[in-house]
Order: C-alpha cells, then sequence, then structure tokens
C-alpha cells in the first residue's frame, strides 16, 4: 500500500517536468540505439551536466525532489570512469571535470582519513573506500604526492575500524556486516600493492576471506543486501563480484576466481535461458523477486560479463554483455535536460531509486561500453 500511495505521489509531481516525464517514457518504451560514440558521449556530458559547483557529483535528479547534492562516495568512484571516457573519446573537458572533483575529494576528506555519508555525515567504511578507488586512479595518473598521502590516510581508518573477522559493521550501513564491501577491500589492496604497504593488503585480504567464508553452497553470498531483511538488489549482488575480480586481477588467486564462477553461472545462467535482462532483486535461491530493472545493476553485470568472457573465453559471457549492452542503449535519455542520463528502475516509478535519475548508473554504463570497445568491438 505505501508503495501504492509513493508511486502516485510521485507521479503527480513528475507532471511538474512535461518534457522530461514524455522522454523518460518514450526511452522506457524505446528499442532504438546508435553508435557506441554517441551514448559514451552523451552519458559523460550528462555527468558534467550533475557536477556542482563544489566539484562533487550531483547524487540524482529526482522528479520529486529536483537536484540533490553532491554525492561523495560515487563522486570517488565517477573520477576513474570520466578521465578514461576523456582518453577514450580525446575529449579534455571530462579529464578536467574528473580532476576538480579530486580536489573536492582532498577538501572535503576527515581528518581521520575517512569520507563521510552526505545525509548523516557519519564517517562510513563503504564511503571511504568507494573515494579511495578514485584517490588510487588519481594518483597514478597525476603522480600527485597529495593523492597518495589522501589514499593512506583513508586506508589505514579502513585497517583501523575492521571487524576480528575482516568485515566492517560499527562503520557499515545499518551497522549490519555486507560481503559488497568486497569493493572496499579491493579499493585497499589497490592501496597496499601502489605503495608496497604490506599492513594493508593483509588487512584487504582478511576481508576477502570473511567475504568467500559466507557463500552458499549454491554461490549466493550472504549479508548481500542493504538490509538483511530485504533480497538484495542486483546493484549490490554485483558489487561483491566487481571487488573480488579487483582483487583476482592483482593477486591471481584461484579460490577467488573459483568463488566468483560459482556465484556468476547462476546469473549468466538466468540471464540466458529465464530473465532475459536481470531482474531488481533476488533472494538467496537465485530466485527473481522482483522484476522490475534496476539500471546501476544492469549496467554493472555488462562490465562483469565482458570481464569473466576475457578470463573464461566462455562466450556465453559475451552473449551477456552484448545483450544487456544492446538494452541500456535503448533505455538511455535520448532528449530532455537528462539527455545521456538513465531511469534509476525500470519502470521509473519502481523500487530502485523511485523517480531518480542516479549518477553511478552513468558510471557503469561508461566503465561497460569503454571495456567493450577496448577488448571486444563495436556493439554487435
Amino acid at each position: 500500500m505505501k508503495d501504492r500511495i509513493y508511486q502516485i505521489y510521485g507521479l503527480i509531481h513528475s507532471l511538474k517536468y512535461p518534457r522530461l516525464l514524455w522522454a523518460t517514457i518514450k526511452a522506457q518504451l524505446n528499442k532504438e540505439v546508435k553508435g557506441d560514440k554517441e551514448h559514451l558521449d552523451d552519458s559523460a556530458k550528462w555527468l558534467l551536466f550533475m557536477q556542482n559547483s563544489d566539484g562533487g557529483y550531483s547524487r540524482k535528479f529526482s522528479f520529486i525532489s529536483g537536484r540533490d547534492k553532491s554525492y561523495i562516495e560515487t563522486t570517488g568512484y565517477i573520477i576513474p570512469s570520466l578521465i578514461e571516457v576523456g582518453l577514450h573519446l580525446n575529449k579534455k573537458r571530462y579529464i578536467n571535470s574528473a580532476l576538480r572533483a579530486g580536489e573536492w575529494l582532498l577538501k572535503i576528506q576527515n581528518s581521520d582519513g575517512s569520507f563521510s555519508e552526505i545525509d548523516t555525515n557519519k564517517p562510513y567504511a563503504f564511503d571511504t573506500g568507494q573515494c579511495l578507488i578514485g584517490l588510487n586512479y588519481l594518483y597514478s595518473y597525476t603522480k600527485d604526492d597529495r593523492y597518495l598521502h589522501s589514499a593512506k590516510k583513508a586506508s589505514y581508518w579502513l585497517m583501523s575500524n575492521q571487524e576480528d573477522d575482516g568485515s566492517w559493521q560499527s562503520v557499515a550501513y545499518n551497522n549490519e556486516k555486507h560481503t559488497y564491501y568486497s569493493r572496499v577491500a579491493s579499493a585497499m589492496y589497490r592501496y597496499g600493492v601502489i605503495s608496497d604497504d604490506k599492513k594493508i593488503q593483509t588487512s584487504a585480504l582478511k576481508n576477502i576471506d570473511w567475504v568467500l567464508s559466507n557463500q552458499l553452497d549454491n554461490g549466493y553470498f550472504k549479508y548481500s543486501s542493504f538490509v538483511e531483511t530485504i533480497p538484495a538488489y542486483l546493484h549490490t549482488l554485483i558489487y561483491i563480484l566487481e571487488g573480488l575480480l579487483d582483487i583476482y586481477d592483482i593477486t591471481k588467486d584461484k579460490k577467488i576466481l573459483d568463488a566468483i564462477l560459482k556465484n556468476s553461472e547462476n546469473f549468466k545462467n538466468i540471464n540466458l535461458h529465464r530473465d532475459v535482462i536481470l531482474c531488481s532483486q533476488y533472494d538467496k535461491d537465485f530466485n527473481c523477486t522482483n522484476s522490475q530493472k534496476c539500471m546501476t545493476g544492469v549496467a554493472q553485470w555488462v562490465g562483469v560479463a565482458i570481464r569473466l568472457y576475457q578470463i573464461t573465453q566462455d562466450d556465453e559471457y559475451k552473449q551477456c554483455a552484448v545483450n544487456t549492452l544492446l538494452y541500456l542503449k535503448s533505455k538511455q535519455l535520448k532528449s530532455s535536460i537528462m539527455k545521456g542520463g538513465f531511469s534509476a528502475s525500470i519502470p521509473f516509478w519502481g523500487r530502485y531509486g523511485s523517480f531518480d535519475f542516479v549518477n553511478w548508473t552513468n558510471k557503469f554504463f561508461i566503465d561497460s561500453m569503454i571495456l567493450y570497445e577496448s577488448k571486444i568491438g563495436e556493439i554487435e
């Protein structure tokens, strides 16, 4: 009942933006795709449009509340994507935007090394880990020691707040342990490799061991949801695989790859034989509990499928990537102030990010498009 009332409330507010509403409806029904470069450029332009005056990227544009404040967490991991798309398209404005965002991260980092969640102003492990992704990349790209120093502070704060079993809880969302914090551990491990810091590497791998210990016999990872009582969104389910893949890329540890494939084979088979586009939420038995589409998770799945195709040479992963990317391209808005963006859910009133256009969908779409173009070729 609450969902239905909120949907009516949101639809009424959507009438304030008739052109955007029409563009959004058309995108939901659309099957039109353009060239890869045009989709990439539109996606990156949208992120520039969403960059606020402080240098951070607005969390979202909402039919209900309009433009939001800068989101520290996702600004951190948008930075590498914008630099990469700038290099890929030979457009310096995207690189300059990312560098400006990097300067903002340096200004807002807490004195203890953490980064805070923007609504509560509490320091969180996940937010800090996602900013660490950007700091690592910025140091590697610029060789500016300020970014390395900032990354060190973030890494040591994460290590000092880690639980004995390798997880994070006291500084975690909802004070719950989450296996998708593999993306925190992978950022820590990357810093540890860059700086040759064995203590941080050990701390990161301790978390990965904890994540692997929470994999069920069918491949599903426990503690994969924002809230334990709610089936996990595809977004966080794929976060787990991304973090593990980032660690595997460096360590080549077979047990990590085995765990990844034990999970991803389920999604691959579901994608090819049951849910043509993966569902928004899944339970621990990989049953679809919400047939809407979480567009961020869909974009992330493309990147994971491409990476697994590279590793395994299993053409079925390539097919998952091709099918899903074509779907994403067709759902990108082609007009209005949100041209180049994506509704967070399809339908746009869906549970995940209802009535919102969130910045992180574009980040993962850009990553997946570049990865496909560079590793496989123009979308078939």
